[in-house]
Parts: C-alpha cells; structure tokens; sequence
C-alpha cells in the first residue's frame, strides 16, 4: 500500500516536473538561476524516491523506472549546465515524456487510488507542426468534399483510410517493434508522448469526420470541419502561451475564448460564401451557435478525446441550425 501510494505520488511529481521543463523550453523564456536550480533540485528528489520505491515493483514497472531515472540524470547534467542548450533539453523532455507516459499507463491498469492532492495528465506539448498538419487536413478535407469527391467517393476514400488507420492501431498494439516505429519514428513530428499507448489523434479525426459525412449535410459537416482544424490547436497555442485561468480541467479561460473567437469569424465567412441566401443575421446567428457548441466539447472531451467529438457535436448544430 505504501508503495502504491508512493509511485502515485511520484508519477504526479513527475507530471509537475514535466510541466515545468515544458515552460522553459518554450522560445522566448529566459531561465533564471534560481528557477533552473529548482527545477535541478526536483529532479533529484525524484530520483531519490523512484530509488526507494524500486524494489517494491514488478518487473515490467522495475523497467520503466530505470528508464525515467537514466532520462533524469541526463536531464539533471543539462540543468547544471552554466547555459542549458533548449534543443538539447526539448530532445530529453521528449523521452524523458515518453517513459512518464509509460509509467502513468501501468498506474491506471493497476487503477492505484489517485488521492486528490495529485495531478496526472497526459502532456500535450506546443508542436507547431502538429497544428499546421491538424489545420491542413481539414482543410484539404473541406476542399476535397466541395469541389472533388461526391458524398459517396468521400466514404469510400475516407472509409479505406480510416480502416487502414484502425489496421495499424491494431498492429502497433500488439507489436512494440512496429509501434517504436510508427509512433517514434515516422509520425514523431506531428505525436504526442501519450500516443504511444493510446489511439493516434489521427485515428479519431477521420473517424470523426467520416461518421459527420455519413450522418450529417454536407454544410453542416463542412462547418464542424472548420471548427475542429482551426478552433482546435489555435485554443491549445493561446491556453499553452497565456491560460492562467482554468476553467475546466486543463482547459484555459484563453484558450476557450480563441476557440470560440477563430471559429466564429471563419464559421461566418464559409456561411455567407457558399450560403449567401441566408443572410448576415442567420449566418452570424448559425456561425455563433456553432462555435459555441465546437468550444463546449472541446472543453468537456475528458473521456472520449475532442478530434471526435468536436465536429460531431458542431455538424449536428449546423445541420439543426441550417
């Protein structure tokens, strides 16, 4: 029990940390001595306590520890540094991140008690690239669906795709091999360390808007594509740069405001070009309703993650509204 309540405990003060080396590393910060020798202080202390809860562990966590405990020496060594390297320090927060992501998935297979005094989350890094390719691919989702692909074409295709995703899911998951490959290799630039364990956030934005295609008007899944490639990872750069103010969960005050906002703007502009005959009020009006709805699930997708549920819940307000 105490072991348990101590690498709950740790892996929390390890989410912490994380945290912390994340918000150094972002451009523009300019560490202080202070702040690096308290950070370099935390990384000792855990490493002091992942030593002693060692030995009462099975083998598979035994292993994930070693690492988490090597990635920290090797973080520890750069924050002594006079002048940490930020490259050097992103590349060690990235694998340091894939072993805590390991760790947090043993601690909720073995469901330990998580008291409330501990925080664990998944890290979701700023990651330019991932945000060009998130706005990218609904874009290209829209062009194609308006101008190229029939509804029917776009199932088949989108349909193909999402079931060669599912396939590789499938692959990764039973393989670490393949899955070492996948994740930390070819689609490394646009991951998140979490992904290693759970469905690429690929998997569900196809799969959230082949289910739209399938279900809803073609304006109506349009806008809740355009909702989920913008308003999505402009609220994840305004939260990481300036979310103080939560309001639910991790989600920021910021954040869900920029959502909201882009949404609006781009929801009215698609409305007015290829449904002039509503109106400015009804566009306004729709534009409005569906932004909001995009940024609710946004902000409530704890469970089933946004890139499904964000253009399923704003497609079905387009298809009410219009």
């Amino acid at each position: 029990m105490v072991a348990a309540e101590q690498i709950v405990g740790l892996t929390s003060g390890l989410y912490g940390f994380m945290l912390r080396v994340e918000e150094l590393t972002e451009p523009g910060r300019r560490p202080t001595a202070e702040g690096l020798a308290r950070l370099r202080e935390r990384a000792l202390a855990l490493l002091a306590g992942f030593a002693a809860v060692r030995q009462h562990l099975g083998a598979q966590m035994d292993a994930t520890v070693d690492q988490i405990s090597g990635a920290l020496r090797t973080m520890v060594a750069e924050l002594d540094a006079e002048h940490p390297i930020r490259r050097r320090l992103q590349a060690e927060w990235r694998a340091l991140g894939a072993h805590y992501e390991t760790l947090l998935e043993h601690v909720r297979r073995l469901r330990l008690a998580v008291p409330r005094s501990a925080t664990l989350g998944h890290l979701k890094p700023r990651n330019l690239g991932r945000n060009a390719f998130h706005v990218g691919m609904g874009v290209l989702g829209i062009a194609l669906y308006e101008f190229v692909l029939s509804r029917t074409l776009t199932l088949a295709i989108g349909g193909t795709l999402l079931a060669s995703f599912l396939a590789l899911e499938l692959v990764r998951r039973h393989s670490v091999r393949w899955n070492e490959r996948l994740w930390g290799r070819i689609f490394a630039p646009i991951s998140r360390p979490g992904e290693a364990h759970r469905t690429c956030t690929s998997t569900w934005y196809l799969g959230g808007l082949m289910i739209g295609v399938w279900f809803f008007p073609q304006r109506a899944i349009e806008l809740g594509t355009l909702v989920l490639a913008f308003g999505d990872p402009v609220a994840s750069l305004v939260g990481k740069r300036w979310g103080r103010t939560k309001i639910w969960a991790d989600k920021s005050l910021a954040g869900t405001l920029a959502f909201i906002a882009v949404s609006f703007g781009l929801c009215t502009a698609f409305i007015c070009w290829r449904l002039p005959a509503l109106g400015l009020a009804s566009a306004l009006g729709t534009a409005a309703a569906v932004s909001l709805a995009g940024a609710l699930a946004e902000l409530v997708s704890t469970k089933l993650n946004d890139n499904l549920t964000i253009p399923l819940v704003a497609g079905l307000v387009a298809t009410l509204a219009l």
